[in-house]
């Protein structure tokens, strides 16, 4: 799977190996229909809104855009909120 942490740089980055939970999701018949955003290492480097990367830009609420996705994890925050998953 895809996996840039938000970032540019890493906007070409296809792992040879799935994760692990990844691994365990697919063998127990899980289909994994994408990922979600987050804030760029985890916001670590700067002070840019919840859930913006440079790359994906900021995650925005399915249902209220208005509403701040709040976290590193905004993605799944974000989808969680407008009960998109479980």
């Amino acid at each position: 799977m895809y996996t840039s942490n938000g970032n540019y740089s890493l906007r070409d980055s296809y792992p040879q190996f799935d994760s692990g939970v990844a691994e365990k999701l697919r063998e127990r018949g899980a289909v994994i229909l994408g990922k979600l955003g987050l804030s760029e290492y985890a916001n670590f480097f700067g002070s840019q809104p919840s859930g913006f990367s440079n790359l994906t830009g900021l995650v925005l609420h399915a249902l209220d855009a208005e509403q701040n996705p709040s976290g590193s994890s905004s993605g799944s925050g974000t989808a969680g909120a407008a009960a998109l998953s479980l």
